[in-house]
């Protein structure tokens, strides 16, 4: 018997839900980001407006029902 019949199978992502789990880890990355280059406001505001759109979609991908 070879150790892969013993391990349990791992649930696999689909692709809508792996997108949305990497777009929430986008979403903190960009979000630690703005502490960087918090002295210019337009850097702050274009992180901060890329960083919420990642985590709507995000969570939108991750909680969509498959049709």
């Amino acid at each position: 018997m070879s150790n892969q019949s013993k391990q349990p199978k791992r649930k696999k992502l689909n692709k809508n839900k792996r997108e949305g789990v990497l777009r929430i880890i986008l979403f903190i990355i960009l979000s630690s980001l703005t502490y960087i280059v918090q002295d210019y406001a337009w850097a702050v505001t274009i992180i901060t407006l890329t960083a919420l759109y990642s985590l709507v979609t995000g969570v939108y991908r991750l909680f969509r029902k498959q049709s």
